[in-house]
């Protein structure tokens, strides 16, 4: 009997270690396995692809904590055509923006926005109409399409995704494509990584400002400009080049400027001086108009090839002008993109 029992224990522990000998995991089981999928990107600048034109980022948990965020819903409202459930989205559940913009080609202007927060998936539906509305692709009827791990919504020209859980993509069909593939891990060239952002020092700028803008103006933005700028003295040419926008919130108020790469120090500094013996002639119209004293604390100048233009104005002052503004916006009754 005790014979028996030791047999079958022998039986049982032998039945046992052959059992855990056929699911142990060997290399020859490891290198046959797939290998893991990388976690979704969280930083919007890891899905814009390079090549953009032109770029601005807004820090919007900073537009939000300032003075003027109710007048920026106003505004959005009116010149965005945002809804209630685009305006929530947009600067309760969002903490930065970029939008990205190239060169058109055939006719079309390829654009990327990408958002950052805390989404839903019924957010990528929210925001496509949103998009669609702007470029009249409204009443085009909603496809899908899966993109390894990530569903793109197309409504005519115009497409949207959100990628993880903090992610929201935009923009024109291809450019939306684009993101998602790197977001799925694609290699291609990065806009963060680009020659538009470190050439300029845009992203260096970046931590410090609630916006950053960075491109060429185009030819048609450089004419319109143009006419207002020359009604009032100011050098036509004034956006030709590469410039460099930035806004810095703080508790005093608010600091601009702008940077403009032009053809040549002599061309800064010509322009620089234009500028500079026009401003006190535009302060005092503007006084007289009575319009806050921002002008008075306006210079230009220039450093080598650059031409730099910063004004500031205390918080005081901006409310000044949005009284002056509040007419016009009043006046809109639909929206105008």
């Amino acid at each position: 009997m005790r014979l028996t029992f030791i047999a079958v224990i022998a039986l049982l522990t032998a039945a046992c270690a052959g059992s855990s000998s056929s699911g142990e995991t060997t290399p020859e089981k490891l290198a046959s396995a797939p290998p893991p999928s990388l976690p979704l990107p969280t930083d919007p600048w890891a899905v814009i692809p390079d090549g953009a034109s032109s770029v601005v980022s807004v820090d919007v948990v900073a537009l939000r904590g300032s003075p003027h965020a109710d007048f920026l819903k106003q505004w959005g409202r009116a010149a965005g055509c945002l809804r209630p459930e685009h305006e929530a989205l947009l600067f309760d559940r969002t903490e930065r923006a970029i939008a990205a913009a190239w060169p058109e080609k055939e006719g079309s202007a390829p654009a990327l926005a990408v958002l950052k927060g805390a989404y839903t998936e019924g957010d990528t539906q929210t925001v496509l109409d949103a998009y669609a509305a702007i470029t009249r692709d409204g009443r085009a009827p909603v496809g899908e399409e899966q993109h390894g791990r990530i569903r793109v919504l197309k409504r005519g020209a115009a497409a949207a995704a959100r990628i993880g859980d903090s992610l929201l993509v935009l923009g024109t069909a291809s450019e939306v494509q684009s993101a998602v593939l790197l977001a799925d891990g694609s290699k291609a060239p990065r806009l963060y990584d680009g020659e538009l952002l470190t050439s300029t020092g845009a992203r260096d700028e970046l931590p410090a400002n609630a916006i950053v803008l960075v491109g060429v103006a185009s030819e048609t933005m450089q004419k319109r400009a143009g006419k207002s700028l020359g009604a009032v003295g100011m050098p036509r040419d004034l956006l030709s080049g590469t410039l460099l926008g930035l806004v810095k919130l703080s508790s005093d108020g608010v600091q601009v400027e702008a940077r403009v790469r032009k053809a040549s120090p002599e061309v800064a500094a010509s322009t620089a001086n234009t500028i500079q013996s026009k401003l006190g002639q535009l302060s005092l119209l503007a006084r007289l108009a009575g319009l806050p004293r921002v002008l008075e604390q306006t210079q230009a100048r220039a450093n080598g090839d650059v031409l730099q233009v910063a004004l500031s104005a205390s918080h005081a002052d901006i409310v000044a002008l949005r009284e002056r503004m509040q007419d016009v916006l009043a006046d809109t009754s639909a929206c105008t993109p």
